[in-house]
C-alpha cells in the first residue's frame, strides 16, 4: 500500500491536464519492461501507386515543399520511415498508371515518371528513409507472351529499374513481386540469385503482397524460397476495424518463421475520417499478428476527383492550380503518433503492448542502446474514460514522460497532435486517465513538432486553358495530365513543327486486373468545368480511332478503379471517318447520341471539338458542327483524350474555353429615360442603354437594333463596338421620332442585340414602352383621401422612382377604397394613364382592382374605366376616353395588404 500511495496520477480530460488524483488498487497496470521479449520495429510508411500521387509534382514549388515536409520531414508531420512506390508498367493500377522506364527491351529511360522525383524529395528530407518497389503490371515484352511477370525478362526489367534508381542516387531496400497476384516460388529464388549476382545483396525481397498469409505456408514448405524472402507481407489483414472488436491476426506459421511480417498495404482509408482505424491497425498489427511494419495506401490523394476512391490517403492535395492542400484531417497525425516517437530498429516490448480492458490498445517500444521508450495508446473502441497505471522497469528511463494527444472526435485542428502535459514518474510509476476517442503518445524522447505551414485557399481552375506542348522536351508527361491507361508523352509533331502529345504504348501490357485499361489521359477541374468548348488537333498514325471526352465528373458512386473509359460525353472518330457522339455512365454502359461518316484518314491532322452548354452537346470536326443533341446526364467534369488500343496517335493545341450557361447571352441594361415620354406627335426622344457580355470569351459580330412602332423612325446614335471583352459593357443609343400623325397613347418599341461568343450566336431582346402625349408633371398637383407622413400624394408625380405616395398605415390603417386626384393644370383630351407601383421590393399598397374617374370642375366626377391589375411591381395601364378633363382620379378598390400606394402616375392626353 505504501507504493500505491506514492503514485502520481494525471487525468487527461479533453487533452488537458488537471489536478492529480490518488490511484486505486483496481486501476489496470501496464507494465513496461525493458527486458521483455519483442520483435524489431521495421517502420511505417505510405504507398505511391495507381497514379494517386500524380498531381503532387505539379504543385507550385512552395506548396509542394510544404506537402513533402508534412509527409517526410522527421518530427514535423507524418514523418514516414518507408516509401513504397509502384514500378511503372504503363497499365492502370487503380487510379491511373505509372509510366515504364523500359517500354521496349533495352530502351531504358530513367527520367520517365514522377516516382524518381518523389523518392529524391523524400530522401532529401529524411536520409534514413527506406524505399520499397513493387510491380502492378509491365510492358508486353516483359511478359514474353505469358501475360505474367513470372519471366526471366522481368528479372532483367527489375534490374534495369534498380539501375535507374542508382542513377538517381537512390538505394532500394525492399523489392516485391506482383501486386496481389499470388506467388511463384521458383521465380523469387531466381530473383534473389540475380540480385546477389548484380550487387544488390542488401535488398530484401518482400513477398507476396496478397490478401492472405499463403506465403508463410510456402516458406515453411520450401527452405530455398524461405531463404530468398526477407519480409513476409500481407494486404489489409485486419478485420472489424472501426468497431469495438477489431482484429489484425497473422498465422502461427507466419509467426514461427522468424521472418519480419508486414501489413504491406493498408488500403482505402480517407484522410479526414479514418484516423481511428489507422491507429487501431498500427497497434493491433503487432499485438495480434506480430507485424512490425505498416504501409498505408495511399501516401497522399494527389489524383483528380474524377478518379475512383477519391480522398484515400494521409493528406489531400489534388488542386495544384490553386496550391491548396489539406492537413485538416487526422490520418497524418495518427501516423505521427507512432512515427515521431519511434524509429526503425527500435524493439516492441511484449510487456506493455496489449489490449485495454475498457476498449482500445497500447503498443510500447524501446530505443536500442538507451533507456528511452515510447508507448502509443488508442481508445477508439472505448465508451468511457479509463484510468490506467504505467509501471516502468527493466532498465528503461524513469525520467519525465511527455504526453501528446489527438482528440479524434474534435473537428478543431488545435485538438490534434498536442503536447498536453509532462508526467514525472515516482518509483517508475504514474497514472493517467485515457479518454475515449483519443490517440496518445507517451515518450521519454523529445524533439517532436506539429508542422505549421498553411496552404492558400482553395479555388476552382478558371478557364480558359490551353496547351500546345512546345515548352516540354520529348518524353515527358505534360503538367496537369494524368494517364489512366497507356502512355501519353511529348514527342516531335508529325507533319508540322513543334511538340505534340503522343500515345506511345503499342502492345497490351501485362495487367494487374482482368479489365482492359485502354489508352486514356485526363486533364482539368472535374468539379468546376461546366459549360465549355474543348477542341484539339488530332492525327492517327495508324488505323484506329481517336477520341475527345468532356464533362468527366467527380467520382461519386465509383468505389473501384480500372475503368477503360470515363463517364461523360465522348466524341470518337476512326480512320474511315466513322464518328460517334456518345455518353458513358459509371458502369461503362454506352449510349449513342449521334453518329455519321465524314472524311478523316491516317496521317492527316483534324480538329476535334466538343461544345457543352447546359443540356446542349455539340460535336464538331474542323470547325464544322456534326451534331447537336440534348442530354442532361452530365453537367460538369474534366477533359479526356483517348486512342484505340494499342495505336499511336498525336494531339496538339488543346484548348478549353468557358461558355456562358444557357440563357446567359448578352444582357441589356435599363433604358433611359424611364419611362420614355414624348410630349406630342412629331417629337423625338433619345433612348440609351448598355449591352454586357457576361461570358468568359470576347463577343464579336455584334448587331444592335431598335425596332420602332409602325410609322415611327429610329436612328442609331451610339453603335455597338466590333468586339466586347469578357464581362464588360458598352453603351447603345437611338433617336426615336413619332410621326406628326401619331395619336396620343402607349406604344412599344423592340430592342434586339445579337453577338457571337465561343462559336455560338446569342440573342437578347427587350420591349420598350413609349408614352406619347404625356401631361407634364411640372404643371400638375395631387391630393388624396389619405396619406402617411413622408409619403405625400405629390410623390406620385415627382418623376422619382425612389419616392411614392402611401395611404396612412400608422397609427391606424386607411383601408381601401382610397383614391388620389390629379389636377392636370389644364384641360386635356385624356386617352389613358399609367400606374407604377412602389419600386422598393415591397408590394404593400399595389392596386389590384381600380376605378378611374374624370372631371372638368373637380366637383363632379364620372367613372371612365375600371378593371384589375396583377399584384406585382410592373407598370400598369388603363386606356379610356375622357374629353375635356381637368382632373383625373385613380381609386384603389382592392390592394396588396389593404393599403394603397403609387410610385408614379402618368396621364396620356393632348390639350383639349
Amino acid at each position: 500500500m505504501r507504493r500505491l500511495a506514492m503514485l502520481v496520477s494525471v487525468i487527461l480530460v479533453l487533452g488537458l491536464a488537471v489536478a492529480p488524483r490518488a490511484a486505486t488498487a483496481a486501476t489496470p497496470v501496464i507494465t513496461v519492461d525493458g527486458q521483455s521479449s519483442g520483435r524489431t520495429f521495421d517502420g511505417i510508411g505510405g504507398l505511391s501507386a495507381g497514379a494517386s500521387s500524380a498531381l503532387l509534382m505539379d504543385y507550385p514549388p512552395q506548396q509542394r515543399a510544404q506537402i513533402l515536409d508534412y509527409l517526410f520531414k522527421p518530427d514535423y508531420g507524418a514523418s514516414l520511415q518507408i516509401l513504397k512506390v509502384e514500378i511503372g508498367g504503363d497499365t492502370n493500377s487503380t487510379d491511373g498508371d505509372e509510366p515504364s522506364h523500359e517500354r521496349a527491351a533495352g530502351q531504358i529511360d530513367c527520367s520517365r515518371g514522377y516516382e524518381w522525383q518523389l523518392m529524391e524529395q523524400a530522401k532529401a528530407r529524411n536520409p534514413d528513409i527506406k524505399f520499397y518497389g513493387l510491380e502492378w503490371g509491365t510492358p508486353a515484352w516483359v511478359g514474353a507472351g505469358t501475360n505474367t511477370v513470372w519471366t526471366d525478362q522481368n528479372i532483367t526489367y527489375l534490374l534495369d529499374w534498380l539501375g535507374c534508381a542508382r542513377q538517381h542516387g537512390l538505394t532500394i531496400s525492399y523489392l516485391g513481386g506482383w501486386n496481389e497476384k499470388g506467388l511463384n516460388t521458383a521465380w523469387y529464388v531466381k530473383l534473389r540469385q540475380a540480385l546477389d549476382s548484380n550487387g544488390y545483396s542488401g535488398i530484401q525481397i518482400a513477398a507476396d503482397d496478397s490478401f492472405n498469409w499463403a506465403v508463410a505456408g510456402a516458406m515453411a514448405a520450401d527452405p530455398q524460397f524461405s531463404a530468398a524472402v526477407g519480409v513476409a507481407t500481407n494486404h489489409d489483414p485486419c478485420t472489424g476495424i472501426g468497431t469495438s472488436q477489431p482484429s489484425c491476426p497473422s498465422t502461427a506459421t507466419a509467426q514461427g518463421l522468424g521472418t519480419p511480417l508486414w501489413n504491406s498495404e493498408q488500403g482505402a482509408q480517407v484522410y479526414n475520417t479514418d484516423a481511428g482505424k489507422l491507429a487501431q491497425e498500427l497497434n493491433l498489427g503487432y499485438i495480434d499478428g506480430k507485424m512490425t511494419g505498416l504501409i498505408a495506401w495511399s501516401l497522399i490523394w494527389s489524383a483528380y476527383a474524377s478518379l475512383p476512391l477519391q480522398g484515400t490517403g494521409l493528406m489531400l492535395a489534388n488542386t495544384p492550380w490553386s496550391g491548396n492542400y489539406t492537413v485538416d484531417g487526422t490520418m497524418i497525425w495518427a501516423m505521427a503518433h507512432t512515427a515521431q516517437f519511434t524509429q526503425p530498429g527500435w524493439r516492441y516490448l511484449d510487456s506493455g503492448s496489449e489490449r485495454l480492458a475498457g476498449g482500445g490498445s497500447v503498443a510500447t517500444l524501446r530505443a536500442p542502446g538507451t533507456g528511452d521508450w515510447s508507448s502509443i495508446a488508442e481508445t477508439t473502441g472505448a465508451t468511457a474514460p479509463q484510468p490506467v497505471t504505467y509501471q516502468v522497469q527493466g532498465g528503461l528511463s524513469t525520467g519525465t514522460v511527455h504526453v501528446w494527444a489527438t482528440n479524434l472526435n474534435s473537428a478543431n485542428p488545435g485538438d490534434w497532435f498536442r503536447h498536453v502535459t509532462d508526467v514525472q514518474p515516482q518509483n517508475g510509476s504514474f497514472g493517467l486517465t485515457l479518454q475515449p476517442g483519443y490517440i496518445y503518445s507517451l515518450t521519454t524522447t523529445t524533439g517532436q513538432h506539429k508542422g505549421t505551414a498553411q496552404p492558400p485557399p482553395a479555388r476552382p481552375w478558371r478557364l480558359p486553358y490551353a496547351e500546345n506542348f512546345n515548352e516540354y522536351p520529348a518524353g515527358v508527361t505534360p503538367r496537369m495530365f494524368s494517364d489512366v491507361g497507356g502512355g501519353f508523352d511529348t514527342a516531335p509533331c508529325a507533319g508540322r513543327p513543334g511538340m505534340c502529345l503522343q500515345q506511345e504504348v503499342t502492345a497490351q501490357p501485362v495487367t494487374w486486373t482482368t479489365i482492359d485499361n485502354y489508352p486514356l489521359t485526363v486533364v482539368g477541374d472535374p468539379a468546376s468545368w461546366d459549360n465549355y468548348q474543348v477542341s484539339v488537333d488530332a492525327m492517327l498514325q495508324q488505323p484506329g480511332y481517336v477520341e475527345l471526352d468532356g464533362r468527366n465528373p467527380p467520382a461519386q458512386g465509383r468505389s473501384a478503379g480500372f475503368f477503360s473509359s470515363p463517364p461523360g460525353y465522348h466524341f470518337r472518330i476512326d480512320n474511315q471517318g466513322n464518328w460517334t457522339l456518345y455518353k458513358q455512365d459509371v458502369a461503362a454502359s454506352k449510349t449513342t447520341l449521334a453518329s455519321g461518316t465524314v472524311s478523316f484518314g491516317v496521317g492527316t491532322w483534324h480538329r476535334l471539338g466538343l461544345r457543352m452548354r447546359g443540356d446542349e452537346i455539340t460535336a464538331t470536326l474542323d470547325g464544322r458542327p456534326l451534331a447537336t443533341v440534348l442530354d442532361p446526364a452530365y453537367q460538369v467534369g474534366q477533359v479526356g483524350l483517348q486512342v484505340s488500343p494499342w495505336d499511336r496517335a498525336q494531339f496538339d493545341n488543346l484548348s478549353v474555353q468557358a461558355l456562358p450557361a444557357a440563357g446567359q447571352g448578352p444582357q441589356l441594361g435599363a433604358v433611359r429615360p424611364d419611362p420614355v415620354e414624348l410630349p406630342a406627335a412629331g417629337d423625338s426622344a433619345q433612348l440609351s442603354t448598355t449591352v454586357t457580355n457576361p461570358g468568359n470569351l470576347p463577343a464579336t459580330a455584334i448587331d444592335a437594333k431598335l425596332q420602332p412602332p409602325a410609322g415611327w423612325t429610329a436612328t442609331t446614335v451610339t453603335a455597338p463596338p466590333s468586339e466586347l471583352p469578357s464581362r464588360q459593357s458598352a453603351p447603345l443609343s437611338w433617336q426615336l421620332t413619332a410621326p406628326a400623325s401619331a395619336a396620343p397613347g402607349l406604344y412599344q418599341a423592340a430592342m434586339t442585340v445579337t453577338y457571337t461568343e465561343g462559336g455560338l450566336r446569342w440573342v437578347a431582346s427587350a420591349s420598350v414602352p413609349v408614352d406619347l402625349s404625356i401631361v407634364p408633371h411640372s404643371q400638375m398637383s395631387a391630393t388624396a383621401t389619405s396619406s402617411q407622413p413622408g409619403y405625400q400624394p405629390a410623390n406620385a408625380i415627382d418623376d422619382d422612382t425612389g419616392t411614392f405616395w402611401h395611404t396612412e398605415f400608422s397609427p391606424v390603417k386607411a383601408v381601401p377604397p382610397q383614391s388620389i386626384t390629379l389636377d392636370l393644370g389644364g384641360t386635356y383630351n385624356v386617352t389613358g394613364l399609367t400606374y407604377l407601383p412602389r419600386q422598393d421590393g415591397i408590394l404593400h399598397g399595389t392596386i389590384t382592382a381600380y376605378n378611374v374617374y374624370a372631371s372638368a370642375d373637380g366637383t363632379t366626377f364620372t367613372k371612365v374605366s375600371s378593371g384589375t391589375w396583377a399584384d406585382d411591381a410592373s407598370q400598369k395601364t388603363a386606356t379610356f376616353t375622357a374629353a375635356g378633363a381637368h382632373y383625373i382620379r385613380l381609386e384603389g378598390v382592392q390592394a396588396d395588404n389593404s393599403n394603397v400606394s403609387a410610385d408614379e402616375i402618368n396621364i396620356l392626353g393632348s390639350p383639349g
